[in-house]
């Protein structure tokens, strides 16, 4: 995983990236989490792209509980070749206090995830270490400029790409759970 190396600096594969700011989440309200609706169709999602690409079911998915911030912190992203989110994607402004595109991820009070917001911010999407083929983000607005901040297909687009991924699946409308699918 990359290291913080000082105050608004950070380490990508042993290469120094300086930012000029680095958006704080931790003024997120949590408990707006509990306040999205629940998507019980992403868990078919996950699964049938998992059984498509012969992904261990029992190992290479994570749902429910298992899918918080820690969990994907310390999943050994590198070694996949496909990383796909099925979740809800925000831009900013979606909850009080997030001031850059985000993947909402398992709330943390349901986790057990004392570490986490229960969101994958733009920021901490720099700080994965992937080397995917692709990543498929089945998510809502994942590709779109929309919200305050204007920050979705550039910011999580570029995150993931500086991560180490090669191709990106995004959308630039609400996912409808059966053409999603």
């Amino acid at each position: 995983m990359a290291e913080v190396v000082s105050r608004g600096g950070l380490s990508l594969r042993n290469v120094p990236v300086r930012l000029h700011s680095v958006p704080q989440t931790r003024s997120v309200d949590t408990a707006d989490l509990g306040l999205l609706p629940r998507l019980p169709d992403t868990a078919d999602d996950i699964r049938a792209m998992a059984a498509a690409t012969r992904a261990d079911l029992n190992h290479d998915i994570f749902l429910g509980k298992a899918a918080s911030e820690s969990s994907i912190r310390r999943a050994p992203l590198g070694d996949y070749r496909v990383v796909a989110f099925a979740t809800h994607g925000l831009v900013p402004g979606d909850l009080d206090g997030l001031v850059e595109p985000a993947l909402a991820l398992t709330a943390p009070r349901i986790a057990g995830d004392e570490d986490g917001d229960g969101l994958l911010t733009m920021g901490e999407i720099f700080e994965l270490e992937l080397n995917a083929d692709w990543v498929v983000l089945s998510a809502c607005n994942t590709g779109t400029g929309a919200g305050a901040g204007a920050e979705a297909v550039s910011g999580l687009g570029r995150a993931f790409f500086y991560a180490g991924t090669r191709a990106l699946l995004v959308s630039n409308w609400p996912v409808e759970t059966s053409s999603a699918r």
